[in-house]
């Protein structure tokens, strides 16, 4: 389960949605392999969901950078998102799914 956007002093929490911009000095593929390592949840879209975007540009004009700028998501460099990920604190468990529709009276097709 998402737990929401990103706070600037506390701790990354498993489930957070974290985007990428193209302004990083890593390689895209080393920092979805950490995101994903640490049990966060990457994304590779920006939407008023997403908890923290990687970005090293302060004012980003265009693309991921300048969306997540526009929706209010923090924004954190890749070289600080690395120095967080051995602090990142566990999430709630997976939200089940249960359908309820079904649930009750048996209907006849027939």
């Amino acid at each position: 389960v998402n737990p929401g956007r990103f706070v600037e002093g506390r701790p990354l929490v498993q489930g957070m949605r974290v985007a990428l911009a193209a302004e990083v000095e890593r390689t895209h593929e080393e920092l979805v392999e950490r995101i994903v390592h640490a049990g966060l949840s990457f994304t590779d879209t920006v939407d008023s969901e997403t908890s923290l975007i990687i970005c090293n540009e302060a004012q980003p004009e265009q693309g991921k950078g300048y969306q997540a700028r526009e929706l209010g998501v923090p924004f954190v460099a890749d070289a600080d998102f690395m120095s967080r990920l051995d602090a990142v604190v566990g999430g709630s468990t997976i939200e089940d799914f249960t359908d309820t529709t079904l649930a009750g009276d048996q209907f006849a097709l027939f």
